[in-house]
C-alpha cells in the first residue's frame, strides 16, 4: 500500500518545501521507492528548487485529465523522483487533486507531498489527500502559532498529525523550548534540523543536501526522519564507524603496534 506523506506548515519561509524534498530524498536513499509531488498550487516551487522550473508534462496537465499523473514523473539526477507543479497563471482544477493522486497508489512505496503555506482551501485540500502529516516550524511563537492552526485543520478532517519538524535551528537563547514548542502544539518533535550553510548551497547547486552533502548535519537529521517514518532505528553509520575505527586504533597500541 502507497504511503502518503504531506509537509505542511501555518507559514512561508520556514523551509517546507527543503524538507519535503529532502525527506523524499532520504527515503528514496533508504531503499523505499518515493515521489515528491508540488502540491503547493498556487505558488510551486518544488521544480525551482530542483532546477526545472518547467516541464513539457506537469501535475498541471494530469489535473486537466490531459495526462495521467505517472507521465508528469521526472528523474532528478539525485535519484529523487519527482512530480512538478509549472510556474502557470492558469487556475489547476485542484478538486481532481485526491483522484489524480490514487493513480500513484500500487507504483511506488511513498509519495511525500509539498503543500501550500497557508491554511486556505487549496491547502485543506492537499492535507485531505494524505494519511499523514508533518508540520514544519521555526522556533519562535510566530511560526508555532500559525502551525496550530495547521494542525487543527488537518485534525478537523481526521488526518493523523504525526509530529513537529523544527527548522532552522541555530539553539541559542531566542528560540522558544522544545518543550514550549511541544506544549502549545499538543505534537512531539521528531527531528530538529539545524541552520547549515550547506542547505543554502545546496539550493544554489539545485539539489538535495542529503545528496549533494549527506554527512552534512541536517541531511543526517533528515535521513533520521526517514527512519522514524518508516518505524526503523536509526543510527548514524559514519559516527558507528568512526567508533569501530577508534576502538581498533586502541586495540593495536595496547598490542604495540603503532596503527
Amino acid at each position: 500500500m502507497t504511503k502518503y506523506f504531506v509537509i505542511a506548515s501555518g507559514k512561508g519561509g520556514v523551509g517546507k518545501t527543503t524538507s519535503a524534498i529532502n525527506l523524499a530524498t532520504a527515503l528514496t536513499k533508504i531503499g523505499k521507492s518515493t515521489v515528491l509531488v508540488d502540491g503547493n498550487i498556487s505558488t510551486p516551487n518544488v521544480g525551482i528548487h530542483l532546477g526545472a522550473p518547467n516541464v513539457p508534462i506537469s501535475l498541471n496537465e494530469a489535473l486537466q485529465g490531459k495526462a495521467h499523473i505517472s507521465s508528469a514523473a521526472y528523474l532528478h539526477n539525485s535519484g529523487l523522483k519527482v512530480i512538478p507543479m509549472n510556474v502557470s497563471l492558469e487556475k489547476p482544477k485542484i478538486e481532481n487533486l485526491e483522484g489524480v493522486l490514487a493513480e500513484l497508489d500500487g507504483l511506488v512505496d511513498v509519495v511525500v507531498l509539498d503543500s501550500d503555506g497557508s491554511i486556505g482551501k487549496e491547502a485543506e485540500t492537499v492535507l485531505k489527500a494524505a494519511h499523514e502529516v508533518l508540520v514544519v516550524t521555526t522556533p519562535d511563537l510566530p511560526s508555532v502559532s500559525d502551525t496550530l492552526k495547521t494542525i487543527r485543520l488537518s485534525e478537523k478532517h481526521g488526518i493523523k498529525v504525526s509530529g513537529v519538524i523544527v527548522n532552522r535551528v541555530r539553539y541559542d537563547k531566542y528560540e522558544m523550548a522544545d518543550e514550549n514548542i511541544e506544549a502549545i502544539l499538543g505534537k512531539p518533535i521528531l527531528v530538529k534540523i539545524p541552520e547549515d550553510m550547506l542547505i543554502r548551497t545546496a539550493l544554489h547547486q539545485k539539489q538535495p543536501v542529503v545528496h549533494s552533502s549527506p554527512r552534512a548535519p541536517a541531511s543526517k537529521e533528515y535521513i533520521r526522519l526517514a527512519h522514524i517514518l518508516l518505524g526503523r532505528h536509526y543510527e548514524d553509520m559514519i559516527i558507528k564507524n568512526a567508533e569501530k575505527k577508534s576502538l581498533y586504533n586502541k586495540v593495536m597500541l595496547a598490542l604495540g603496534f603503532n596503527r
